[in-house]
């Protein structure tokens, strides 16, 4: 008895349950997932009402019963999350229906947009091993190169470069170019390059200027509070990504940032009271 929600494989369907105090809601899949294959299912619980998705299939819907006396919309939980098993089935609520552990792999669990499969989150695991079938996990090794992480997306995966490499197996190792170069860089949406901006340049020199002796050098700095001018020439098919960024990353803070949005052009910027957004009409991607 008491509050639960749960999520287990019942005769191939993925069930949905929880229990606010009045008697478990039920939602149920309506196709028998893949055996063999990466499943992909996310669940919502909104006081009674409930949702589940698997894949990219339409959302079933399911709501707990109510009573007249007492709302029964809130989610008392008292035990631990376990996931994969329990210790000790027979002190779960009947209403679960659950008896047994599942058998198969995990390879994300996200509550609220944090990840739990991390070891700062788990309190105790029981005899628990790596998922050995899949790329990032083989026993020859994973099949990112120099010293880069290999991120599973279900059966697929990312390699993720440390820095001075790029390239789907980080395999590229990048050429450091300078101010001068003519020929284009080259960026994968995770690679970047870092300037210092002109007020940290005049304080890394020392060059601090007496207010009376200011020259048109002198004041390069300060200008560069005042106006900013940029100009550069880019390609691209993505749709979306940051082009240029400077300013704090703390709210309100001042910044200025070129992106795309949408295939577009969008130049934002921050001078102390509200955002200011200018966007092309020209698509950029094409």
């Amino acid at each position: 008895k008491g509050d639960f929600v749960s999520l287990a494989l019942q005769d191939r369907h993925l069930e949905f349950r929880y229990d606010l105090g009045k008697g478990a809601a039920v939602i149920r899949s309506r196709e028998p997932v893949t055996l063999g294959a990466w499943t992909r299912v996310s669940l919502e619980r909104n006081g009674r009402k409930g949702a589940m998705r698997v894949g990219d299939g339409p959302r079933v819907l399911g709501e707990s019963p109510k009573s007249r006396k007492v709302p029964h919309t809130v989610l008392n939980l008292k035990e631990p999350l376990y996931v994969g098993g329990a210790p000790d089935f027979s002190k779960l609520a009947r209403a679960a229906a659950v008896s047994s552990g599942f058998n198969g792999a995990i390879q994300l669990v996200s509550l609220g947009g944090r990840q739990l499969l991390t070891p700062e989150h788990v309190l105790r695991q029981v005899d628990v091993t790596s998922f050995a079938d899949h790329p990032c996990t083989q026993a020859s090794g994973h099949p990112c190169l120099n010293g880069a992480s290999c991120i599973p997306r279900e059966a697929a995966y990312v390699c993720l470069c440390p820095g001075g490499f790029s390239g789907p197996h980080c395999e590229k190792g990048l050429v450091e170019k300078s101010v001068g170069d003519v020929d284009a860089l080259s960026f994968d949406g995770r690679t970047f390059v870092e300037y210092l901006n002109a007020v940290t340049e005049s304080e890394l020199a020392n060059e601090i200027p007496v207010p009376e002796t200011l020259d048109s050098g002198a004041l390069h700095s300060e200008k560069a509070l005042q106006s900013n001018h940029f100009e550069l020439s880019l390609r691209t098919e993505a749709t979306q990504g940051l082009v240029l960024w400077s300013g704090k990353a703390t709210e309100r803070a001042d910044y200025v940032a070129l992106a795309i949005v949408d295939g577009h052009l969008q130049l934002s910027y921050n001078l102390g009271s509200q955002p200011v957004v200018l966007r092309s009409t020209v698509p950029v991607n094409t």
